[in-house]
């Protein structure tokens, strides 16, 4: 089934300060190298809704305790946002089963209460409704994954790899500036976060300079480490340009009001990895409108118990009864 586009969110349209609203994702696992030996590592992903601005944190595991650390580094230097945007922790798809295991051990509960005592509005988004979250986020998570999964990075050298690539992401333009197109003036989500663009951003080819009292063997080290850092920060922008331009693509938008789904309606609901010929059968129980009416998510009961799906995720076959 369709329904009309929403409209933008007032979050979206809002003069709100960095980070106010933020959407929050992982990604991984990423090898990260201890020694001789080679470790997990995961990246806590924030996105600032308004203007798609990002912040990385890497961390060891996806545990709550460590979250938690994400998240409390994440208010000390970015602010306590009003409101967090989360993925459902139960809805990853198979191939990151690694990660989706993972995250059955957070406690939601504690991380609720944890921020709800900073005065913050923690949330989850539709289950199987990627796209109420934000293309950005898959566009920059594809290229890390990608880049970063297999490297021999220890947990120092992707800190500051992360950092690197928060300034190419935060420096992509959103729009021009002033009356001509041409001029090369450009607005960038860096102009949000301290008022202008970023124009210091490190050369790919930038060799480490000699520092002193190093011998000959660390210093060949250090220019070795470097330029294989900024090799991958020169794979990931090339991967994340490709990624990025595909979203600016323009959506086609559903301006007619469909029909409403009813509680009692038959329908089919489309399973990521399944045929549609062996897509499930469920019955709606229960609708949830939106501020406007419209109806965009539903619950409907299965073998397992009551799970939630938009409505572009299921399929009417029959209409309910009319009494």
């Amino acid at each position: 089934m369709e329904q009309e586009m929403a409209p933008l969110p007032a979050s979206r349209l809002q003069g709100c300060f960095p980070f106010e609203q933020t959407g929050l994702d992982f990604v991984g696992p990423l090898y990260v190298r201890q020694g001789r030996k080679k470790t997990k590592g995961y990246i806590c992903l924030f996105t600032r809704t308004a203007t798609r601005a990002i912040h990385l944190e890497v961390t060891s595991d996806v545990s709550t305790k460590q979250f938690l650390h994400c998240l409390r580094r994440f208010f000390a230097r970015r602010g306590h946002p009003i409101t967090i945007l989360s993925d459902n922790f139960r809805t990853f798809k198979a191939a990151d089963r690694e990660l989706h295991d993972l995250y059955k051990t957070l406690d939601c509960e504690k991380i609720r209460h944890e921020t709800t005592s900073n005065r913050i509005h923690y949330l989850f988004i539709t289950e199987r409704a990627p796209w109420t979250g934000e293309h950005l986020v898959r566009s920059v998570k594809a290229p890390l994954r990608k880049v970063l999964r297999k490297t021999t990075l220890n947990f120092f050298e992707m800190r500051t790899v992360l950092c690197e690539v928060e300034p190419q992401v935060n420096s992509r333009p959103l729009t021009f500036v002033g009356d001509d197109p041409t001029s090369g003036d450009v607005l960038t989500p860096f102009h949000f976060l301290i008022g202008r663009g970023q124009s210091t951003l490190p050369e790919v080819t930038a060799a480490l300079p000699l520092i002193d009292g190093t011998n000959t063997s660390e210093r060949h080290d250090l220019r070795r480490r470097s330029a294989y850092q900024q090799r991958l920060l020169t794979h990931f922008w090339k991967r994340w340009r490709q990624e990025y331009i595909v979203t600016l693509s323009t959506r086609r938008k559903w301006t007619k009001t469909r029909r409403e789904p009813q509680i009692g309606d038959i329908v089919l609901i489309a399973e990521d990895y399944v045929t549609k010929c062996k897509w499930p059968l469920r019955r709606v129980v229960q609708k949830y409108p939106g501020v406007n009416g419209l109806t965009r998510t539903v619950q409907v009961k299965t073998i397992r118990g009551m799970v939630t799906r938009p409505v572009a995720r299921i399929h009417l076959l029959e209409a309910a009864r009319e009494d």
